[in-house]
């Protein structure tokens, strides 16, 4: 914890807790408290199948995006773009 006689952090959370590891990406929601944890973990879990290889627990899939739509979006070399235009198109600004 020492970093040339100094403290480098003073408590673990500082170190790898909610703070930094919500801010950095590595997880993926926080909760206020325990209860409001583990129900949110119950509602990430009710979308995975409940054996392995089983089918997923959502009955209606097709929603309101086609499948089958047109993308208009062609990236042009050597400019940044947001990568989700491959796949939802842009609109022209």
């Amino acid at each position: 914890n020492k970093l040339m006689g100094v403290d480098v952090y003073s408590t673990n959370d500082q170190l790898g807790g909610p703070g930094i590891m919500y801010s950095n990406g590595v997880s993926h929601l926080t909760a206020p408290d325990h209860l409001t944890a583990i129900q949110s973990a119950m509602e990430w879990l009710s979308f995975v199948p409940s054996q392995r290889g089983g089918l997923l627990p959502i009955s209606h899939i097709n929603g309101v995006d086609s499948i089958d739509r047109p993308i208009d979006f062609t990236p042009t070399k050597g400019e940044p773009y947001d990568p989700r235009y491959l796949m939802t198109g842009k609109e022209d600004d």
